[in-house]
């Protein structure tokens, strides 16, 4: 004859399947995003350099000549990286970066006054996230970027000022 379960074994019983259940689940979903994260991320980052590309050719053309001051240069430098500078002074360069490792894009912004002057650099990061629509979205800390030209704009939002 089996005896029946008490009431606080069986409850704690419960407590530990749920937790067990919920580990299973969280693994399962950080093999899901680090999958998707792999599939999609590169198309990503094309969409934003094409994005951050455009804006740069957009900003230039409206300058209306190409040795203005405020002129600014751009260009791919690795396979999932760009660098886009004003080089009058006050000079700026802007470097980003798909950090695969991270799940980010990583960005550096150095700043020089004049060529006496070290420079100031700063470091900023645009995490990549897989939400519940299976989809990579942008997110500045803790707040989620809309749009792709959310993330263009604080990457190159230092050039223009």
């Amino acid at each position: 004859m089996v005896k029946p379960m008490y009431s606080f074994v069986k409850q704690e019983l419960e407590q530990i399947w749920n937790e067990e259940s919920a580990i299973r689940s969280s693994r399962e979903w950080l093999f899901y995003t680090d999958k998707v994260f792999n599939s999609k991320s590169r198309a990503l980052w094309m969409s934003l350099f094409s994005c951050i590309e455009n804006a740069v050719n957009e900003f230039n053309s409206g300058l209306g000549r190409s040795n203005h001051p405020k002129h600014i240069e751009f260009q791919e430098t690795v396979p999932e990286g760009l660098l886009a500078r004003r080089v009058m002074f006050p000079a700026v360069y802007v470097s980003a970066q798909l950090d695969k490792d991270d799940q980010s894009i990583r960005f550096t912004v150095e700043r020089r006054v004049d060529q006496e002057t070290p420079p100031t650099i700063e470091n900023g990061r645009l995490r990549l996230v897989v939400l519940e629509d299976r989809e990579l979205h942008f997110y500045k800390g803790e707040r989620p970027l809309p749009q792709i030209e959310d993330a263009a704009q604080i990457i190159l939002k230092p050039l223009f000022f």
